[in-house]
């Protein structure tokens, strides 16, 4: 344990300041600009990066994070996936079959996307319901909660 026993206080330069304002109203003063650094937006955001060293097309950086979430929502069904990764090296998982299992997630997930798009578009009942859903999950995203009561 330290204990302080003297201290010294001296000035090493003094400032004259202005404020703006009355003599009973002073006007705020903007921030420094900084911002706090969210991980999840690193992370998706070098997701982004690395797909698109993969990917061409006229495509999103959204396009491209809906489509690694759809296969990683698919690969997250197989409980065998799951527990190698869960209990493996990235290097084991990949040896043990992520692979097989990514493409077996891209060829299902191909097939499903491809019969609600049919189904979309063929029967208007489901056309509409859809159109339904999705302004809903637009009014989540843009509509504050209590807004929407």
């Amino acid at each position: 344990m330290v204990e302080l026993t003297h201290y010294k206080l001296t000035r090493k330069e003094t400032y004259s300041i202005h404020l703006n304002g009355t003599d009973n109203e002073l006007f705020a003063i903007e921030g420094g600009g900084a911002v706090a650094r969210d991980p999840n937006k690193e992370f998706l955001s070098e997701i982004v990066k690395q797909m698109n060293t993969l990917f061409e097309g006229e495509l999103t950086n959204n396009d491209m994070l809906n489509y690694a979430h759809t296969l990683k929502d698919k690969l997250m069904e197989n409980s065998k996936v799951v527990e190698q990764v869960s209990n493996n090296s990235k290097k084991q998982a990949m040896i043990g079959g992520f692979v097989d299992a990514l493409n077996d997630a891209v060829i299902e997930s191909l097939d499903a996307h491809k019969s609600l798009a049919t189904q979309t578009l063929d029967q208007e009942k489901v056309c509409l319901g859809l159109a339904n859903i999705v302004y809903e999950l637009i009014c989540h995203n843009i509509v504050p909660a209590e807004e929407r009561a």
